[in-house]
């Protein structure tokens, strides 16, 4: 495989789980990078390509701190490590921002790019956090399914989940946002910006029906990649990069039916309020991940790039379709941020119900 992970904040990174803030401090103390602009992102996205210009501008790369998840990212933040620039999601974004967190951009620094169509952008989302976030990749978390032993009628809908005949056979994220996705499709809602109690109860309903068929709640996509390949798993709620991969080593796992609904979401940069001495780096580094060499390499690794004019120069390199980043014509739910006091009381549900607790 090219890498673990587009977007899976549970990779082997040196700040993985508890000792992630240790490790974390350790990286820095031992100067482990030359720069002295600090990212705080997930392993693998430290690749050269992503920054190629900063590479070139100032000799170095900056100083990377890793976390495993987004949840993590933040208690680094919190316990008082300094970083200028990290990468998250539309939901955390929004998360970070309401708790004061982040700082605006410049956007006369930054390119001024377009981003690709055919992805379902949430251009109201976007405008509310322009000053605050920049897009950089996107992509979409589909139903696949091993096409030699499953039936294409079994995997129509989302209800597959609950058909005892694939019991161990399942897969879900651990991912809140993505598994959230499932849960709210699969209740016929596309739209979790206006939830209702009612709503958020049938989710987390669904969730307590399915798990007793879950072999795992996937956070390793190598791991399930590998399941994939050897018949453990048949079926997963699961991003378009793993279907990707098992697309171009000719595994047969294939897209479920438009009618299994879709979930769209896209991750970027941001700023932290407060660390203010390296804002020239800050900008440098951000217009580098929008560059031809960045847009190659996280196309390369399945995901959409958030600039158009780069997606389209290399279109004939990647497949848009058949990497799985088409918007279906079928239920789409937009990872849009979630309204606060829902999310939080999903997770916590959802925590309790993978755990078992």
């Amino acid at each position: 495989m090219n890498k673990p992970s587009p977007r899976l904040w549970n990779v082997l990174s040196p700040c993985r789980n508890s000792g992630n803030v240790l490790a974390a401090l350790a990286l820095i103390a031992n100067g482990a990078f030359a720069s002295d602009l600090t990212v705080l992102t997930a392993q693998y996205y430290e690749d050269p390509s992503l920054y190629q210009g900063y590479l070139d501008e100032y000799r170095a790369p900056p100083r990377f701190v890793f976390f495993s998840n987004e949840t993590e990212a933040l208690e680094i933040i919190r316990s008082g490590i300094k970083a200028d620039v990290v990468q998250l999601c539309m939901n955390s974004v929004a998360m970070w921002q309401n708790e004061g967190l982040l700082a605006p951009w410049d956007r006369s620094q930054l390119p001024q790019v377009a981003l690709p169509s055919g992805m379902a952008w949430s251009a109201e989302v976007l405008a509310e956090y322009a000053d605050y976030y920049v897009p950089f990749e996107y992509g979409t978390t589909r139903l696949i399914y091993n096409s030699l032993q499953v039936p294409l009628n079994d995997v129509e809908t989302l209800d597959v989940f609950t058909n005892p005949e694939y019991r161990g056979k399942l897969a879900l994220p651990a991912s809140i946002d993505d598994l959230a996705a499932a849960a709210f499709l699969a209740q016929g809602i596309t739209d979790w910006s206006s939830l209702t109690e009612e709503k958020l109860e049938a989710a987390i309903d669904w969730l307590e029906l399915v798990h007793p068929n879950i072999r795992y709640y996937w956070d390793d996509e190598e791991q399930l990649w590998e399941d994939l390949a050897e018949g453990e798993v048949l079926i997963a709620w699961a991003w378009n990069s793993i279907y990707h991969e098992m697309r171009t080593y000719n595994r047969n796992i294939a897209l479920a039916p438009a009618s299994s609904g879709a979930s769209t979401w896209h991750c970027g940069y941001v700023r932290v309020k407060g660390e203010d001495d390296h804002l020239t780096e800050a900008h440098k580094f951000v217009s580098a991940s929008l560059s031809d060499s960045a847009g190659q390499k996280i196309m390369s690794w399945g995901s959409g790039f958030a600039n158009r004019d780069v997606q389209n120069r290399y279109a004939r390199e990647f497949d848009h379709d058949k990497a799985g980043l088409a918007v279906p014509d079928g239920p789409v739910l937009r990872q849009t941020p979630m309204p606060a006091g829902f999310r939080q009381r999903f997770a916590q549900a959802a925590r309790e119900i993978m755990t078992g607790s």
